[in-house]
Parts: structure tokens; C-alpha cells; sequence
């Protein structure tokens, strides 16, 4: 009985070191050494995308956190630069994911955009719409010609503050919910978009005029007839 229950708790320790911290798996959590930089796409699975983007969005959440809560006075390095080096991960997961939905898609895929579209939406209006961040990145704009930046940090600087402006920062709170809600029904609706395309897309048939005047075989001639009959292909 004693090495019964031995056993059965080893058994559960190591049950336990087997389901341990899923992003020892995930491609997406560590560096790629790989020529250039290139994403390990014979690593990367679907099931990997969800989990990645769950923690990408909550490591930008934790820095643009770190910003809002900085006491010092709002610069551009405190501010700008430490906004625009937040959510790495985040356009890690997302460069791959969109690149390989766009051009290898499968269902799986595709459902799992339609999942991650309005929680992306929800993240990106989450920082457009903090109010904490933007009052800090309109301090720094307000200072721009006082601040001595170089060509490109006044570009950064104009985006920045042009992406709040028009991400609705200075709309009121009932103004922001009703974007937060065209911006999520937009975000699927691109999706639909994009799955419909690609579904009239792959429909395309294409007959070389040899083919077409010369069939090769009945069955290719019977083929070629009822595609005809049901397009109107002349």
C-alpha cells in the first residue's frame, strides 16, 4: 500500500512537470537564432498564436502601465520612445500570424482571426483611449519646438500624437464607447472582407484557348460543358 502511494504521487509530480509553463514550447517566447531573424515557421503551430498574443497584449498593457505610472515630468524619451518600444512581442506574433493567414490560410486559421479581431481592436482602443498616456503625450507635444528633436523624432512625435487625435482621445466617454464598438464591429467585418475574397478568389478557374477548342478526352469536353452551362462561358 506505502509503495502504491509512493508511486501515485511521483506519478502526479511528474504529470505536473509535464503540463509546466506552456511558453517553454511556444516559438513566439524565445530569441530566433535563425539567418536574419526569420521566424521557425516548421516550429510554429496554430495553437501557439492565441496563447502569444494573450501574453504579448498583457506585457504592452504592463509598459504602457510603467509609463502612465512615471513621475517624472512627461519627455520624449520617457514618453514617445518608451510608447513606441512597447508591444514588441506583440508585432512578433502579429507580423507572422496576419502574414501566414494572408497568404497559407486554413479554417483554423481563420476562425481563430475572427476570435483574435475584436480583442486586438479592444487593445489598441485601450491604449488610444488612456487617458493617463495621452495627457502625457500631449505634454510632450505641446513642448516640440522647445525640445530640440531630431528630424525623425519630430516624425515620431507628430504620428504619435496624430494617433491618439484620431483614435479618439479627446472624444467624451460615451463618444469613446460608441467608437470602441464601431471599431470592434469593423475589426470582423474586415475579416469577413478578407475571407470572402479569398473564397470568390479561389473559384477562379483559368482555360487556355488550346484546352478549350480541343478537349482532350470526353470526360474533360462533359467538364468543360457544364462549367460552361453554369458560368456562361463563352
Amino acid at each position: 500500500m506505502r509503495k502504491f502511494i509512493i508511486l501515485a504521487l511521483m506519478g502526479l509530480t511528474l504529470a505536473g512537470c509535464g503540463g509546466g509553463d506552456t511558453t517553454v514550447e511556444n516559438p513566439f517566447f524565445s530569441q530566433w537564432d535563425t539567418p536574419y531573424g526569420v521566424p521557425p515557421f516548421d516550429q510554429i503551430e496554430v495553437t501557439h498564436y492565441e496563447p502569444a498574443f494573450t501574453e504579448a497584449m498583457a506585457k504592452q498593457n504592463e509598459e504602457i502601465a510603467e509609463i502612465t505610472a512615471n513621475k517624472a515630468m512627461p519627455g520624449f524619451g520617457n514618453t514617445i520612445e518608451a510608447l513606441d518600444a512597447s508591444g514588441a512581442l506583440l508585432r512578433k506574433v502579429s507580423s507572422v500570424f496576419f502574414s501566414m493567414n494572408g497568404s497559407m490560410t486554413n479554417e483554423d486559421m481563420q476562425a481563430l482571426a475572427r476570435t483574435m479581431a475584436p480583442r486586438l481592436s479592444a487593445h489598441r482602443d485601450g491604449i488610444k483611449l488612456n487617458d493617463a498616456l495621452y495627457k502625457k503625450v500631449a505634454a510632450v507635444f505641446a513642448q516640440k519646438d522647445d525640445l530640440k528633436l531630431t528630424g525623425e523624432q519630430a516624425m515620431l512625435l507628430e504620428e504619435t500624437n496624430k494617433m491618439f487625435v484620431r483614435g479618439g482621445a479627446n472624444l467624451d466617454l460615451t463618444g469613446k464607447e460608441q467608437l470602441k464598438k464601431l471599431n470592434e464591429e469593423l475589426s470582423l467585418l474586415t475579416v469577413q472582407f478578407g475571407e470572402n475574397v479569398l473564397k470568390e478568389t479561389n473559384k477562379f478557374l483559368m482555360f487556355s484557348s488550346v484546352r478549350v477548342n480541343k478537349c482532350q478526352t470526353k470526360k474533360s469536353c462533359s467538364s468543360l460543358h457544364i462549367f460552361r452551362s453554369k458560368n456562361d462561358f463563352v
